[in-house]
């Protein structure tokens, strides 16, 4: 019975290696230092082991961690929106050629432009500035307010600003 009970302790100390090792540590001190003050040195010394250890195994999963979330972030974007992304992006390649017919081919070799309907124009604003200005403007008032000192800017009667003492 007590080889099967070692047999299932040594299994399951196996599963963690710094329990393993510490396991192995105790063994050996127990049976190679006979001196009560050495073995206490030594059992104190294993134990500072440990810690650093468990130490060292919690860093590991925390940046591990961290690597798998800056990857999803990474990814969030591309993922986002799987099913209307190529038909946004279509549509805004569609009015580019078209603007660019209307206002440079079509007049450079003298063919009829192409009439834009005004609602159709203002989807395609509203598309731009949902990909260039709205996060270009959000990610400007971060770096405004990140910034030391006062510093302030105002468009369109939006102001952003920022007073610290830096």
């Amino acid at each position: 019975m007590a080889d099967l009970t070692s047999i299932v302790g040594a299994a399951a100390a196996g599963v963690n290696p710094v329990t393993a090792i510490v396991g192995l540590g105790k063994d050996l001190i127990d049976r190679f230092i006979p001196d009560p003050a050495l073995k206490a040195a030594a059992a104190s010394h294993l134990a500072d082991v440990q810690l650093q250890l468990a130490e060292a195994q919690i860093d590991a999963t925390t940046k591990q961690a961290e690597a798998t979330t800056q990857q999803l972030q990474a990814a969030a974007p591309a993922n986002n929106d799987h099913y209307m992304g190529a038909v946004r992006g279509t549509f805004g390649f569609v009015m580019i050629a078209l603007y660019a017919w209307n206002y440079g081919i079509g007049p450079a070799v003298h063919q009829v432009t192409v009439q834009i309907p005004m609602n159709i124009t203002v989807m395609f604003a509203v598309l731009l500035l949902g990909f260039v200005g709205v996060p270009a403007g959000i990610e400007m008032a971060k770096q405004i307010a990140s910034m030391p000192g006062d510093s302030t800017v105002s468009l369109l009667g939006l102001s952003v600003g920022n007073k610290s003492k830096g």
